[in-house]
């Protein structure tokens, strides 16, 4: 799964909550059964909780806690389960007053989610880990560290207190930073908010009571000319503040952070959702309690389920997407994440979800670092999002003071991670000096290997970085891969083809650059997409708007090749073919220096 960016730090195991992703909730095992007058209870609790102008009956609850009971029954097949949870998600739309109809898209991804986390060990929990409305504010909490000349906000990502993720780096910048580590409420020592008077995820209760802490804080300690900088859900607040308060921040620095949740358009899988549409889909989003999660069980059996995972499930270290640290990580995951803040983790994931900064950002006054980690191959969080996003907001605004630097082979926590690049890149862009990451990652043992290649076509090196499945026995063309549907053209990310010079392919101009290749096999011929956007992974963020090119060549046969590959091969002084190979199946297409 992918790991969302500014939500939850646990983007391994939250499947598509915001899906943020962006997306479905963490993980667990409800504990021991309770009776059914105290479940009915809280069923009851629950549905009163959404909105307080709707009254709900026993009869209500009594009836969505039987849909629930067979939606989590054991034994399920997964079309049984998506069914049965399809029922549990059209009573709760009827009972809130939507349009079952108008929603039916909406109801089927959302059922379609919860099904496959508890096909995976998910469960749900009916119990309340936040204050109801009227209760007294939740607040950030902050720690303060060093005597440097220069003013740090350090904001950390969900579950985690700022004191941990940042304590290395606090450390070694004693003498450089005044730091203040921030912890977002509900979070280490930081008091939770409370819940809303009325479920509506979009209005952003608890991001927008967070990020006005921050600006009071900064307005109370009278600093000015602030670096900020946020991690992964942390990284909503850099820019945000950034962005909207400017006349206190000198600069932002956003470390695996997006701009908004990747999110797909229920109309139209291969295009991302509208602002509109989000906004829409966090207005109807059921409660956190009837969303399916993992929900940690005690701390032993939390040890044992994230140690050695029983087959089949989805459990796992959630926090090894942010450091190849198991000792810290698992400490970190053992320490930090409670049934409380896992409801919490998911309720701010909601409310990313109904976010998305390009706005603000268009009107940025202040330089801003987007620090993009490349994961290591064999990372949870591996097809981040952060590098595509900030690219494409470059595309639509060219003249937005940002600056996108890859940490090739880092996780998430990328200040622990890598901790001289991260000092140097720091120092460099506060400095106003190029700031230079690094793009290659080292090779592992992979069931789709990676591979690459390149050669000279005139005076343009044409190189290619793609990824290699095996025929394996499987029935390739119209079936594994289908026809007429867009493909990531091999496994994992997409290849990323560069040109160092301006080509043509097959007759058509094409700027130097790096593009993601994407195609769209058919029977007799194929449709090459070339798309703006590196570092995809699979089709997660593609958008055809970014298409740079598009071209329809012929499909040939050809010897049988068991595993995927891709060729580059000069036929004249400026002309050469890039050919696409599997089982037995060639495409060429033909490219050439510009000019010539």
């Amino acid at each position: 799964m992918k790991n969302f960016f500014h939500f939850s730090i646990a983007a391994p195991v939250l499947a598509a909550v915001l899906a943020i992703g962006t997306a479905p909730p963490l993980v667990a095992q409800s504990g021991t059964p309770r009776p059914d007058a105290a479940r009915l209870r809280q069923m009851h609790a629950v549905l009163a909780s959404i909105d307080p102008d709707r009254p709900v009956s026993t009869d209500d609850a009594a009836r969505m806690l039987g849909l629930l009971d067979k939606a989590e029954a054991t034994g399920l097949a997964i079309a049984d389960r998506r069914a049965a949870m399809t029922e549990l998600y059209r009573e709760l739309w009827r009972l809130r007053g939507f349009d079952l109809e108008a929603d039916a898209a909406q109801i089927r991804a959302a059922a379609n989610a919860a099904a496959g986390l508890v096909a995976f060990g998910g469960s749900f929990s009916l119990e309340a880990h936040v204050p109801g409305p009227g209760a007294a504010e939740g607040r950030i909490h902050v720690v303060k560290r060093g005597s440097g000349p220069v003013p740090v906000l350090l904001v950390s990502t969900l579950a985690l207190p700022a004191a941990e993720l940042y304590g290395s780096f606090m450390e070694r910048n004693a003498s450089r930073y005044t730091m203040y580590a921030v912890t977002l409420p509900g979070f280490g020592e930081a008091p939770p908010l409370p819940r809303p008077a009325k479920l509506d995820y979009a209005a952003t209760h608890w991001l927008d009571a967070a990020e006005r802490q921050m600006a009071d804080f900064l307005v109370r300690e009278n600093l000015k000319d602030v670096v900020v900088i946020g991690t992964a859900a942390g990284g909503y607040f850099s820019a945000a503040l950034a962005a909207r308060h400017p006349e206190r921040i000198r600069a932002a620095v956003v470390v695996n952070g997006l701009v908004n949740a990747p999110m797909r358009a229920l109309g139209d899988p291969l295009r991302p959702a509208a602002f509109e549409e989000r906004l829409e889909r966090a207005r109807r989003a059921a409660p956190v309690e009837l969303r399916a999660a993992f929900w940690p069980p005690s701390r032993d059996e939390f040890r044992a389920l994230v140690t050695n995972p029983p087959q089949g499930t989805a459990w796992g270290n959630p926090l090894l997407f942010g450091t190849r640290d198991t000792e810290l990580a698992l400490r970190w995951t053992l320490d930090y994440f409670t049934p409380e803040s896992v409801w919490r983790q998911v309720h701010y994931g909601a409310e990313l979800g109904a976010t998305d900064l390009t706005a603000d950002l268009r009107k940025l006054q202040r330089p801003l670092l987007v620090i993009a980690s490349i994961h290591d191959h064999l990372s949870p969080g591996v097809g981040s999002a952060a590098a595509g996003q900030w690219t494409e907001l470059k595309l639509r605004a060219p003249g937005t003071p940002v600056t996108i630097v890859p940490f090739a082979d880092v996780r998430t926590f990328a200040s622990h991670e890598a901790p001289e690049l991260f000092d140097r890149a720091l120092g460099d862009f506060l400095s106003g000096r190029p700031v230079t990451g690094t793009t290659k990652r080292a090779p592992v043992a992979l069931p789709s290997p990676f591979g690459s290649t390149s050669a000279y076509i005139g005076a343009s090196e044409v190189s290619v970085e793609y990824f290699r499945p095996a025929v394996k026995g499987r029935e390739i063309w119209g079936k594994l891969v289908p026809y007429d549907t867009i493909w990531r053209t091999g496994a994992n990310e997409a290849p990323m083809i560069t040109f160092t010079h301006d080509v043509t392919i097959e007759g058509r101009p094409l700027a130097a650059g790096t593009y993601t290749l994407f195609t769209i096999p058919g029977r007799t011929e194929w449709t090459l997409i070339l798309n703006r956007i590196p570092w995809q992974f699979g089709l997660f963020i593609y958008d055809p708007e970014f298409d740079a090119l598009r071209v329809t060549v012929p499909v040939q046969t050809g010897e049988m090749r068991e595993a995927f590959e891709i060729a580059v091969e000069p036929t004249g002084p400026a002309e050469g073919v890039v050919t696409l190979r599997w089982e037995r199946i060639a495409v060429p297409f033909k490219v050439a220096l510009a000019g010539q």
